[in-house]
């Protein structure tokens, strides 16, 4: 059975919901694959802080830049951390019980 964590970001799922989305307290939900990584390990863990910040870049459009600067806008960073937040928090459990054993 492949584990899919339904999270607050997104690398399978088409996503058309940039910056806009943090604005109107909606988080874009999406999948991040983790029935790959031995979430019992450091190492693990580790693998899916990166997963989940590239999901949170990817979802945000934080590497899509502007005419004319480089800088991230503010409402894209508040995307992305909110994202960040809300898959962290929900797989903390997941995490959780794979340390322990389970």
């Amino acid at each position: 059975m492949i584990k899919q964590f339904m999270a607050a970001a997104a690398l399978s799922t088409a996503i058309a919901a940039p910056a806009a989305q943090a604005q109107s307290n909606d988080i874009p939900n999406g999948k991040i694959e983790y029935s790959d990584l031995d979430l019992s390990t450091q190492e693990g863990v580790a693998e899916l802080d990166q997963r989940i910040e590239r999901a949170a870049r990817f979802i945000c459009e934080m590497d899509v830049t502007s005419t004319g600067t480089r800088v991230v806008s503010k409402a894209k960073r508040d995307c992305a951390d909110a994202v960040r937040k809300s898959a962290k928090k929900q797989l903390a459990s997941v995490i959780e019980r794979a340390q322990r054993g389970g």
